[in-house]
């Protein structure tokens, strides 16, 4: 109870951006090995992956502009 939750959708100096949990962030400022929840395949489609309870993704490396996400399923 009494828990603050930080919320960082677009950062005016991405120097500011940092990494808490439960912040909205694009996938590529998302470190490796992280896990990722509610996970949106087109820009403000809304959240289509990792929406249930005991869901989730792995985000496994980033190249040349590419994610490379881990779902559970496999």
């Amino acid at each position: 109870m009494g828990d603050k939750l930080r919320f960082s959708f677009r950062p005016e100096n991405m120097a500011d951006l940092a990494f808490f949990d439960g912040n909205a962030l694009q996938i590529g400022e998302i470190p490796e090995g992280s896990f990722i929840f509610n996970l949106e395949l087109w820009p403000y489609k809304g959240a289509q992956l990792c929406r249930s309870a005991g869901t989730y993704a792995i985000v496994l490396s980033k190249r040349n502009g590419f994610v490379t996400v881990k779902l559970r399923s496999g």
